[in-house]
């Protein structure tokens, strides 16, 4: 969650910046913060629900946010 979280706020920051900035900002987060796309989120995501997983990428009974619940 907290990679998806950071990469969605990185995302909407990048609107403001130029084509060659986004590069920058976009090559340092990988590095530093593990960025990730929001076509990796989808994908992410695709997978942890092939994988039985919830949408946080946890086991749905142990999920803290209630996801077996549902």
């Amino acid at each position: 969650m907290y990679q998806r979280n950071l990469s969605t706020a990185i995302d909407g920051y990048l609107s403001e910046l130029t084509q060659e900035d986004k590069i920058k900002v976009i090559q340092l987060a990988r590095a530093e913060f593990d960025y990730i796309s929001p076509e990796e989120i989808t994908e992410a995501i695709r997978q942890n629900q092939e994988d039985g997983y919830c949408s946080h990428g946890l086991d749905p009974n142990c999920c803290p946010l209630g996801c077996g619940d549902i």
